[in-house]
């Protein structure tokens, strides 16, 4: 039971931490592209949408 709950709590960490240096790589990557505007809505939308879908929707993937 302990080892449940230790379990369970690292993963309430580990959680934000991984999106953070996800957020962190796209940025990296929008700067060394040097996406601004229009062009960076668009490169960031199309995988919003994706993950937004339905499981069952692959007209959105």
């Amino acid at each position: 039971m302990p080892g449940d709950r230790a379990g369970h709590l690292k993963a309430c960490f580990d959680q934000p931490l991984e999106f953070s240096r996800y957020l962190a790589a796209v940025e990296r990557l929008f700067v060394e592209a040097r996406l601004t505007g229009s062009r960076r809505q668009e490169a960031v939308a199309a995988p919003v949408k994706a993950l937004a879908a339905p499981a069952g929707d692959s007209a959105a993937r």
